[in-house]
């Protein structure tokens, strides 16, 4: 999964540039969309 950035995450200098925000609902999404870790679809009953 891509890492979303802050912004200024592209100076040599910056420390701390992850969006662990950002990161967090993307993964979450992924998660409530049926994908596993693996990136396979997971079928569930309804």
């Amino acid at each position: 999964m891509p890492t979303p950035a802050l912004e200024g995450s592209d100076s040599p200098n910056a420390r701390f540039t992850v969006d662990l925000e950002e990161s967090m609902r993307a993964a979450r999404a992924l998660v409530s969309n049926g994908v596993d870790c693996e990136g396979k679809e997971v079928v569930r009953d309804l």
